[in-house]
């Protein structure tokens, strides 16, 4: 997965979040994928400034 798709699936979720009220079903799951993006990014950006 290219890099820059990580952050903008980061961006889209958070405004997903952001739109999704806190009762829906899904907002658990929106809440733990949005922390893994997020999370996934930084690695990411570690290991291309290890490089």
């Amino acid at each position: 997965m290219p890099i820059q798709r990580v952050a903008r699936y980061s961006l889209l979720l958070k405004d997903l979040k952001k739109y999704t009220i806190e009762t829906h079903f899904d907002y658990n799951d929106l809440c733990k994928a949005l922390d893994y993006m997020v999370s996934l990014a930084k690695e990411c950006n570690n290991n291309i400034q290890d490089i």
